[in-house]
């Protein structure tokens, strides 16, 4: 019997909101706990079913009944079968190759994995075109898989990405790794009741597995990325994740309580604008792309290679919100104003809550699902970046702290372009906090061009 251990690494976000998009690194480590637990009952059943076979007893020797009894013969024990690991295949004639979630046995097999480019991908999947979409000014290859979408939430999902791109290309050079170029951008957009959930399952597990060169069997991957479809569906939403060890480039998923909505009115009322949320999830492949080649961990406990968790999607949302000024959806100042807002009721009832408070997955998963969680990854950060703008430049925050993240990783990095630690832009920033909504509007104002 074949033992097939697939790693499946797919970096999906959270689904508890119209805007939101969970730190890939959270995901990642949750979704390889489910793949561990996976294998682990796989590998369980089948011991259960091939169990070690019980050692022939040793016989014991008889003397011949003579006068002179015969030398005692030493006996020969049977031999003892050889345990069959769980750590790697059985092994057959073509044994399946395992990549480990360890990274340092993954750099010994790297060889068995080379990224497909994003134009061979995309002539692949099936609700996609055969080719990605025409913006010369990004490397991105970025695929649209429509299922069931109206032309309206299409057209919303287009001009937010084309001034998204605009405002934010990437190199082929950010995009190059030692393995080779990752520069697939696979948008996939769905109606939560009329979509066929498995033809959509079908081309995500395609374009992590079979595109990568591994087994076109997906056994593991249809599952789990059904559950988090199903789950998509019924609270709406989008995620982003960043290409990984084992697939060829960048994922946006975005349900239709995501892409069929009519922004109108002002303040919290539109910050889910389809145009301004598909620019939230395009700068965190933006961001991706500019870690590519950065040392990553699967330790929940540590912050990410690219920044803490309130950077991340403080960055993001910031950005989402600077290009919706310039493309003119949003009015920069009533979106501010309500975030600041919010920030500010929140720490009357919770004085002790900060931006340290989550750096890390862990302590992401630990505050989500407090009353400030959701303001602790949003609204503040988007206020945080605000603020890093007002002490160095719109540049730093936006351009050259993500430059820099490869040679000079995201400590120092920080300290570089933002002229300051982090741990003293903690304190400082909770000092702007505590002043009043005139200044920091003020501020606001400031920094825009």
């Amino acid at each position: 019997m074949h033992l097939y251990i697939t790693l499946l690494t797919i970096s999906l976000a959270a689904f508890f909101g119209c805007l939101q998009s969970e730190d890939p690194a959270i995901v990642e480590a949750r979704i390889n706990a489910e793949i561990s637990q996976k294998v682990q009952s796989t590998v369980t059943a089948w011991i259960n079913e091939n169990p070690t076979p019980t050692p022939v007893p040793t016989p014991t020797s008889t003397p011949l009944p003579t006068a002179t009894p015969l030398p005692t013969p030493t006996p020969t024990p049977s031999p003892t079968p050889t345990p069959i690991p769980t750590s790697t295949p059985i092994p057959t004639a073509t044994p399946v190759p395992i990549i480990s979630l360890d990274t340092k046995i993954w750099k010994n097999n790297k060889d068995l994995f080379s990224p497909q480019t994003g134009t061979s991908i995309a002539s692949k999947t099936l609700g996609g075109s055969d080719a990605c979409i025409d913006i010369p000014i990004t490397k991105f290859c970025i695929e649209i898989l429509a299922y069931d979408v109206t032309p309206l939430g299409l057209d919303q999902i287009k001009t937010g990405l084309r001034f998204a791109t605009q405002m934010f290309p990437v190199t082929s050079a950010d995009l190059d790794t030692p393995e080779g170029t990752r520069d697939y951008l696979g948008i996939t957009i769905w109606h939560s009741e009329e979509s066929d959930q498995h033809l959509i399952v079908r081309d995500l597990c395609l374009f992590r597995f079979d595109t990568a060169n591994f087994s076109n069997s997906f056994e593991g991957c249809e599952e789990i990325l059904s559950k988090k479809i199903s789950e998509m569906s019924l609270g709406g939403g989008a995620a982003a994740s960043s290409a990984g060890s084992t697939n060829s480039g960048f994922l946006i998923l975005a349900s239709s309580g995501m892409w069929d909505k009519i922004p109108r009115g002002s303040g919290i009322d539109i910050s889910g604008d389809p145009r301004k949320v598909i620019a939230h999830e395009y700068f965190h492949a933006y961001q991706g792309a500019h870690g590519l080649r950065v040392p990553r961990s699967i330790n929940p406990d540590v912050i990410g290679s690219n920044g803490p968790i309130w950077l991340i999607e403080g960055s993001a949302e910031f950005a989402a919100l600077y290009v919706g000024l310039k493309a003119g959806w949003l009015d920069w100042e009533d979106q501010l104003m309500w975030r600041m807002d919010v920030t500010k009721k929140m720490l009357t009832d919770y004085p002790g809550v900060s931006l340290d408070m989550n750096e890390s997955p862990t302590q992401r998963n630990t505050i989500k699902n407090e009353k400030y969680g959701h303001i602790l990854t949003y609204e503040m950060p988007v206020w945080s970046m605000v603020y890093a703008a007002s002490i160095s430049s719109l540049d730093a925050v936006l351009y050259d702290y993500w430059n820099d993240i490869e040679k000079y990783g995201y400590e120092r990095s920080f300290q570089k372009n933002i002229g300051i630690s982090l741990d003293d832009f903690y304190v400082k920033f909770h000092e702007f906090l505590q002043t009043d909504l005139d200044s920091q509007m003020q501020v606001a104002k400031s920094i825009i061009r």
